[in-house]
């Protein structure tokens, strides 16, 4: 994600308020909460989805370990 932020300036500009271009180093990024927090919650909803249809589709329960890769 790190590489993506700095070398793509409108996946920075999604984040990262004013964009890359007052950033000198990681420590100077002003994140944009809201979308930071808009971003995680799609993330845990695909996880979700993902694990629905995992454990549909595989036939058997599936075992604890293959459960918590998710």
């Amino acid at each position: 994600m790190w590489k993506r932020l700095w070398n793509d300036d409108t996946m920075a500009r999604k984040f990262i308020r004013g964009g890359l271009d007052d950033v000198d180093s990681k420590v100077d990024i002003r994140w944009d909460g809201s979308k930071v927090e808009s971003y995680l919650r799609h993330i845990k909803r695909f996880k979700e989805e993902l694990f629905a249809l995992y454990h549909l589709t595989v036939g058997a329960p599936t075992r604890r370990t293959k459960i918590l890769s998710i």
